[in-house]
């Protein structure tokens, strides 16, 4: 198993790769936004291709984790790009919009194309965004349930980008899963993500 994990003289116990995929206009930008530098833009801006972005994680035990986020553009042109974008991911955030009539409706083309390029091990949260316009519904898929326990899902995070509900929590559940599985041996990672 090969685990990157740089000395402490480059200010990071921990360096990660995390993929963020999902449909057009699902918002990955906007939650990475929220994320990574605490703002929401109501514009929207199609990703070409794929924007990354840096961020970096200290927890409450003084571990300091830096990720590399790729925002994948979910437009099927730019499907060839995949192989190059997903290769040495650690993690990976699938994203739905839970206000679409089938919110599910390409979650397992997203996943088996995870599956292809990253193989079976990596860990796989969803977000399900745009929850603050649901007025106040509970959010209830079953068949996201069973696409959860069926592909081995990590979690499902009901966020929205807009009004940073759940935001920190979901992307801060990836990074602490990804430090507990290198600290337990548990899955390889990539010399250089």
């Amino acid at each position: 198993m090969s685990i990157y994990m740089p000395s402490q003289s480059f200010g990071a116990d921990f360096i990660f790769k995390v993929i963020v995929v999902g449909d057009g206009a699902v918002g990955k930008t906007s939650l990475i936004l929220r994320y990574t530098q605490g703002s929401f833009n109501t514009n929207y801006i199609k990703t070409v291709g794929a924007q990354f972005s840096r961020y970096e994680y200290k927890s409450e035990d003084g571990i300091v984790t830096r990720l590399s986020l790729w925002d994948i553009a979910g437009q099927t042109e730019f499907n060839f790009m995949h192989s190059t974008f997903f290769n040495g991911a650690n993690a990976c955030i699938v994203v739905i919009d839970v206000t679409r009539d089938d919110p599910i409706a390409s979650l397992q083309g997203w996943i088996d194309e995870i599956h292809k390029y990253c193989g079976l091990e990596l860990p796989i949260a969803i977000f399900g965004n745009k929850s603050d316009l649901l007025e106040g519904q509970i959010y209830n898929n079953p068949d996201l349930e069973i696409s959860m326990q069926e592909n081995n899902i990590s979690g499902f995070f009901l966020t929205s980008a807009k009004t940073g509900v759940n935001v920190t929590t979901a992307f801060d559940a990836i990074i602490k899963e990804l430090i507990s599985r290198v600290e337990t041996g548990d899955g390889e990672f990539p010399l250089d993500p």
